[in-house]
């Protein structure tokens, strides 16, 4: 995924793996409730520039992978375990 695909949302809820709630409150407070804002942290906790460098880097799932995985999951959970009726 290009880094200008993530929206806001979806780097929170990655930034919140390596920061409280109450630290990223804190800077977006102080610094705008914004991308670069988030990549800033990143860049403070991890050493990385933004979500997408973090994510290859590392080779970690993003949130957008992990929803992709979870419903990949559900879909063979169903096709192993039909319900009984």
């Amino acid at each position: 995924m290009n880094k200008s695909e993530y929206t806001f949302e979806e780097i929170w809820d990655e930034v919140m793996t390596i920061a409280t709630e109450d630290e990223i409150r804190l800077v977006c407070n102080i610094n705008g409730s914004n991308i670069k804002s988030l990549n800033s942290i990143i860049r403070a906790r991890v050493g990385y520039q933004d979500l997408e460098q973090w994510s290859s880097m590392e080779g970690m799932p993003t949130i957008c992978d992990r929803e992709s995985i979870e419903v990949q999951l559900f879909t063979n959970r169903i096709k192993t375990y039909p319900d009984k009726h």
